[in-house]
């Protein structure tokens, strides 16, 4: 993964990437192509080589891609069969590259992965899209009206606010979105991939089969985001979620390392995150975290660029575990985030499903997480020089999971994991496969140490921070 940044004449494209160097410190590079300008910073993980260093260019297209393919190869073979291309790098940016190339836009629907691309092909035209459920995030600002137009993108927002835009232009692009910018005049937005014609209402006779069904889709996502020419490592909480995703990565990568931030050190979590390491015989790193300070909660803020609480004060624990996974020398991690989402799992999730109905509600929650989930994990961990890998965004499986009854899904109000959790009563531990759902902030026992150290209820405060920070 890496960070990106582009638009129209931009007069120091070096000095905008300072803003996100933190993305990728492995590489730079920049491409001015007419009036357009791109940039790239690199975080080395496939084809580690200079050969895949970006802006890429195949043909007419000048591309910068931040994210990973998880089926690049079969693509890779795929254009070979079909064009005759000849391939320089054994990387999945010039698969990428080749791809849009030769198919523009069409052929994102080839690609299994997360991403966050633009190219152009020499026409003053920008596209950008991102991939289908907004695993990575990509900001934009919208034409001015005014005589002097402007449109920008980056990976981050504060590239953005580095040059000028007001905060109040700007976008994120919508997940499964694509947007073409008609030489800096007009706008084309529409989708490239639309969940709600994707989702597979398949009629189960029972749990047992649909648990099967879900346990092999998440074995899928976990084992194809292992593909990687560096090490990867995996979060372990303690819950279901990253309990299954470890299990079957460790079935893959013999040594495996996992993490588990800890600040009770009595807490249930730690207890079951130890019991399955213990039975999968992998080593458990326990970081310790501290209470966040004024300053801490600052710059968690500046870092994920948001201002919702549950976000902010599930991010101190993952700040402290970018770190130290930094510092041993990973440049993957797997987590768990999505799951929630897709089973309604949360405490709350029960109103919202009675007021707009089983599968709306969870689509509507899903896709949200593209603001909140998503894009906070991706930042935290790219501070780090980490890319984060979601399995449960595996696309068969949101597809399948979304699709799925509520009588399947759930066993009563206080399962509402049923599927998931069944799935894997033969592998993991009991009490991984019964326990109910807990906040990874209330898991940690540290939710009610932020307000300890604020002088305003902590909604306002983040709130307050945020629009000093941002400019609102």
């Amino acid at each position: 993964m890496c960070g990106i940044v582009g638009g129209y004449d931009i007069s120091d494209v070096e000095n905008t990437l300072k803003s996100i160097v933190h993305r990728g410190r492995d590489a730079s590079g920049v491409a001015q192509v007419g009036s357009v300008s791109f940039g790239h910073v690199r975080l080395s993980i496939i084809d580690v080589s200079s050969l895949s260093n970006q802006p890429f260019v195949v043909g007419d297209t000048t591309l910068v891609f931040n994210g990973t393919i998880w089926n690049y190869q079969g693509v890779r073979e795929y254009l070979i069969k079909e064009y005759g291309v000849t391939f320089k790098t054994t990387g999945d940016v010039e698969v990428i590259t080749n791809l849009i190339d030769k198919e523009d836009y069409h052929g994102l629907n080839r690609l299994q992965g997360m991403f966050a691309v633009a190219w152009t092909k020499g026409d003053d035209d920008i596209h950008l899209a991102r991939d289908r459920f907004g695993e990575v995030p990509l900001h934009y600002s919208l034409l001015d009206v005014s005589i002097f137009p402007e449109f920008y993108f980056c990976s981050e927002i504060k590239g953005l606010l580095s040059l000028g835009v007001n905060m109040k232009n700007i976008k994120m692009l919508r997940p499964g979105g694509y947007l073409k910018v008609v030489n800096n005049e007009k706008i084309v937005d529409t989708l490239w991939y639309d969940i709600d014609e994707n989702i597979k209402f398949l009629d189960y006779d029972n749990r047992d089969v649909a648990s099967d069904t879900i346990r092999s889709l998440v074995e899928r996502g976990s084992v194809e985001r292992t593909v990687s020419d560096v090490p990867v490592c995996t979060l372990l909480s303690g819950g279901i979620d990253s309990s299954a995703i470890t299990y079957h990565v460790s079935k893959e990568i013999s040594d495996l390392v996992s993490y588990i931030a800890v600040f009770d050190e009595k807490s249930r979590d730690l207890r079951c995150a130890r019991e399955v390491a213990e039975m999968l015989d992998i080593d458990l790193i326990e970081v310790k975290v501290q209470p966040p300070t004024v300053n801490d909660i600052e710059g968690i803020i500046k870092t994920i660029e948001m201002k919702y609480k549950a976000q902010i004060e599930i991010s101190w624990g993952c700040i402290k575990l970018a770190e130290r996974i930094s510092g041993d020398g990973f440049k993957v991690v797997l987590s768990g985030e999505g799951s929630d989402e897709l089973w309604a799992s949360y405490g709350m999730d029960y109103h919202g499903i009675e007021s707009q109905g089983w599968t709306e509600y969870r689509k509507n929650k899903f896709g949200s997480q593209e603001k909140k989930n998503f894009a906070r994990v991706n930042k935290i961990f790219m501070k780090y020089g980490i890319e984060s890998r979601l399995p449960f965004l595996n696309t068969e499986l949101v597809e399948t999971a979304l699709g799925m009854k509520q009588d399947i899904v759930w066993n009563g109000k206080r399962n509402p994991k049923a599927v998931l959790q069944n799935g894997y009563k033969s592998v993991l531990p009991e009490e991984i496969t019964t326990r109910q759902k807990i906040a990874f902030q209330d898991g940690m026992g540290i939710k009610n140490e932020f307000e300890k150290v604020l002088d305003k209820p902590p909604v306002v405060w983040y709130s307050n921070n945020y629009s000093q920070q941002f400019g609102l």
